[in-house]
């Protein structure tokens, strides 16, 4: 097959506007926030100044905390932040903006509910940074999936040594 037929009609189809695909641009707000909260992750997006502007239900769900409670707010002053302790100099956001790329801290909350929390820089076209996207994942089930296998090892070694 000439893939390279394929790929010239594909990029004719997502410029033509008379075409079924739209971009971007032509997504409603509704549309995104279906796409959002369609992500098995909870996601914030922040703004350049460090405030929610939108955010899932799954966070809500995660977190325990109505999505109006943190839309609008700074990241800072959200319950997330003083749940996990994050003083200035431990700030996720403060270490991903020093990095300039992802950065993942694992969190855990009344050693129930571990949580991966990624905060993502968004860049506009100069590289600069202009906001970023947490991502919450619940590694409750995975966690509580090592710590048996690791309980079944020691029993299975403990067995063997008797």
């Amino acid at each position: 097959m000439d893939w390279s037929g394929e790929r010239e009609r594909g990029r004719d189809d997502m410029t033509d506007s008379s075409g079924p695909r739209r971009d971007a641009e032509e997504l409603t707000s509704v549309e995104w926030q279906a796409a959002v909260d369609a992500v098995a992750d909870g996601i914030w997006i922040l703004d350049d100044e460090r405030r929610v502007v939108h955010s899932n239900g799954v966070f809500e769900r995660l977190m325990g905390i109505p999505v109006e409670q943190v839309v609008g707010r700074p990241c800072r002053d959200t319950p997330v932040c003083r749940l996990a302790g994050w003083a200035n100099d431990r700030c996720l956001l403060d270490r991903m903006y020093a990095a300039g790329a992802p950065v993942t801290h694992e969190l855990v909350l009344e050693e129930k509910l571990f949580l991966a929390v990624t905060a993502c820089p968004i860049h506009d076209p100069h590289g600069d940074i202009t906001g970023a996207v947490y991502m919450i994942r619940d590694l409750t089930e995975q966690r509580r999936a090592e710590r048996q296998a690791s309980e079944l090892r020691m029993a299975q070694a403990a067995r063997e040594r008797a």
